[in-house]
């Protein structure tokens, strides 16, 4: 019985991918917008939405990463200098 050891890790790359792809994305299309090429920026609008979709199914699926613990409080004690 598996417990899904590198599924979690995987998915999270995939995760990663996706969004990285969504930044691309939707950065050629406000260039594209902004030159006024709205033919071509709305065929991106569809790989978008597909993107996107796909990006909310994974992260629904996608256990958090684990937390590391905090890191234990150190206290330094200062010297008073005397002048």
């Amino acid at each position: 019985m598996t417990s899904g050891g590198t599924g979690g890790a995987d998915s999270r790359d995939r995760l990663a991918e996706l969004e990285s792809a969504l930044a691309r994305l939707r950065a050629e299309y406000e260039v594209l917008m902004n030159r006024f090429k709205f033919e071509a920026a709305g065929r991106l609008v569809p790989a978008i939405e597909a993107a996107e979709r796909e990006r909310q199914l994974l992260a629904a699926r996608v256990p958090p990463p684990p937390v590391a613990p905090p890191a234990p409080f150190v206290f330094n004690s200062r010297r008073r200098r005397r002048l």
